[in-house]
């Protein structure tokens, strides 16, 4: 692989929305849930966290968002109106990892007379102590612009056994992972997000 991109946050965050430092540790309120937001490649994700612009999930047993394995992450972008606007906010994480870290792969899947076009980029990074490898699909949704983010983190000391170790998994997952996120329906909406966020975390 290329160059791990050094994170000095908690998690990666698309096009640098939002970016939180390690120090500033969050753990979930045990507050309710009957029921997961959604099922993602066979598992069922609750609510965690939101700031109004990124929203995480993560599934049962992973309510502690400084260790979790899994996560699926939705960033609004509202700014983003066209699919030019999409295109430009793609090429910018684009343009981020390639100058920072590791582009693994990436593709965009043409306009039909149903959607617009949409964009997939792969990517690995690093910090002490944990290597991440993230999945993410950038989206129009009736005017407004959407990145539906998957990541799968390994955790170890030596930074080089633990990213042979995420290494191994996209070798063996990240095709599955890949389709599964390209064809995840519906992407959650602006409505959907909020409706969650307004119902707190979940403690499964």
């Amino acid at each position: 692989m290329q160059q791990t991109l050094m994170l000095k946050r908690r998690r990666l965050i698309v096009g640098g929305i939002a970016l939180v430092s390690t120090a500033h540790f969050r753990f979930v309120a045990a507050q309710t849930a009957e029921r997961s937001a959604f099922r993602f490649n066979g598992a069922d994700y609750f609510f965690r966290w939101s700031d109004d612009t990124l929203f995480e999930f993560t599934p049962p047993g992973q309510t502690n968002l400084d260790t979790w394995s899994d996560m699926v992450s939705v960033v609004i972008y509202r700014g983003v109106k066209t699919a030019d606007d999409l295109a430009s906010a793609a090429n910018s994480l684009l343009d981020s990892t390639k100058a920072k870290g590791a582009v693994l792969k990436t593709r965009s899947v043409p306009r039909t007379p149903d959607r617009p076009a949409e964009h997939f980029i792969a990517s690995m990074m690093a910090a002490p102590g944990v290597v991440e490898g993230v999945f993410t699909r950038f989206v129009l949704m009736d005017g407004v612009g959407y990145a539906l983010i998957f990541s799968h983190r390994f955790y170890g000391e030596d930074l080089h056994k633990t990213a042979q170790l995420l290494g191994d998994w996209e070798n063996a997952h990240g095709a599955d992972m890949e389709k599964a996120l390209m064809s995840f329906e519906p992407v959650p909406g602006v409505s959907a997000l909020e409706k969650w966020k307004r119902a707190g975390p979940s403690k499964d």
